[in-house]
């Protein structure tokens, strides 16, 4: 008989049927980070055994990283206040619980590390679109257009204020780990189909093809970037 061993929870397993389920949720560049595969299969809380600690170092390490990361956006964005953790909601006392159930985390594919990647409120639709690894990418391995500006202070970096990839307004969401949203914009829904609702800038009588350096006093953020939907280079931090 294969040796078993009784989890902090409680309940007990095969040894090596608790390290393959643990193997089986590797972390791979250029994808979502979740943590299914630390869970007990009768509890859901984290498999914790001397026998293991070794095989769950680095996903309770991104576990820690990602509950501080998620704790300081919803300060940031002043949502420790949402009803959801009061008295009576589903995560009253439980901002950690809440910050992963709202953020989503990504590993960058380029240099291997986590990043914060927006909210999750994009629901299965989004979820389920197939993005491209490569593409998932931190700040500081994304190639930023001419116009973002740089700051010295690495804690800073992705926490600028981006703009909207479809409109001249600021972004307040990051959805997939690659595209910044305007509130409006985000409700639209951002598949091909809908590109030709998004706002063009005010410049040039709304057309957006104003030159890069020309500034519009009609456009809210000076008019001073590419056409609106055009791409990555049209979300630089302002």
């Amino acid at each position: 008989m294969a040796p078993a061993i009784r989890l902090e929870c409680g309940h007990t397993f095969h040894h090596h049927c608790a390290r393959d389920k643990v193997a089986g949720g590797k972390i791979v560049p250029g994808s979502k980070v979740q943590f299914g595969f630390l869970e007990c299969c009768l509890c859901k809380r984290f498999m914790k055994h001397p026998s293991l600690e070794k095989d769950t170092k680095e996903g309770l390490d991104l576990h820690s990283w990602a509950v501080k990361k998620g704790v300081e956006r919803l300060k940031i964005d002043g949502m420790l206040k949402d009803a959801k953790l009061q008295q009576g909601g589903e995560f009253h006392g439980q901002p950690e619980k809440y910050a992963l159930k709202t953020f989503a985390f990504y590993i960058c594919f380029k240099c291997k590390n986590p990043y914060f990647g927006g909210r999750r409120a994009c629901g299965p639709q989004d979820e389920e679109r197939q993005q491209a690894a490569e593409d998932m990418v931190c700040y500081d391995c994304a190639k930023p257009p001419n116009m973002v500006i740089k700051c010295d202070k690495k804690e800073h970096k992705e926490f600028h204020l981006f703009k909207c990839r479809f409109c001249c307004s600021p972004a307040v969401w990051f959805c997939g780990g690659h595209t910044h949203f305007c509130d409006p914009c985000h409700k639209m829904g951002w598949a091909k189909k809908n590109v030709g609702k998004y706002t063009a800038c005010p410049s040039k009588g709304g057309s957006g093809a104003h030159k890069h350096g020309e500034a519009c006093k009609e456009c809210p953020i000076g008019g001073n970037h590419p056409p609106n939907g055009a791409g990555d280079e049209c979300e630089y931090m302002i």
